[in-house]
């Protein structure tokens, strides 16, 4: 999801824990990246042709 970059890992982390926040969910899964509205750097680059 975040092509091995740091910065795009960190992002997911961080759309993770506001979903767990705002679901009352204790623990972040690996089910819930299924969840968050997220698109990879690849396909950004892919969709605006830079």
């Amino acid at each position: 999801m975040s092509d091995g970059l740091t910065g795009e890992t960190r992002e997911i982390v961080c759309r993770l824990i506001e979903l767990a926040e705002t679901t009352g969910r204790k623990k972040l899964s690996f089910d819930m990246l299924g969840e968050i509205r997220w698109t990879s750097p690849g396909d950004r680059l892919r969709v605006t042709g830079v």
